[in-house]
């Protein structure tokens, strides 16, 4: 019911009610949306105390704490292909010892493990 009443822009943002000695808790989804609400207090409580068999005497507007931010992680790996893996393996065994040669053969097997 208190949604039905409330402003048009300010019932996405009411998550919650309830009645407790003659007082009416509104949980909003912000501080912002707490703040507007709190301009129809008046109005909210007096269609309240017209259309139902409660009588409240105080309403009173919290937040909600926020849900805690989760970021979808989508990697999408871009690996070279099976030749071009081949193909930096065999420059890599041509080339003299050292740590370019086996840098270049253990980059080789790791993406060879990737493709698999």
């Amino acid at each position: 019911m208190v949604v039905s009443v409330s402003p048009k822009q300010l019932q996405p943002h009411i998550k919650d009610c309830v009645i407790n000695n003659h007082t009416l808790m509104i949980y909003v989804s912000s501080a912002a949306w707490a703040s507007q609400l709190r301009f129809y207090n008046r109005q909210i409580k007096e269609v309240i105390n017209t259309q139902s068999n409660e009588r409240i005497k105080q309403v009173r507007i919290r937040m909600i704490s926020p849900e805690p931010f989760v970021v979808e992680r989508t990697t999408h790996k871009t690996l070279p292909s099976s030749e071009t893996i081949t193909l930096l393996q065999n420059n890599a065994e041509s080339l003299e010892e050292g740590k370019l040669k086996s840098a270049l053969l253990r980059l080789g097997t790791t993406l060879k493990k990737q493709i698999k």
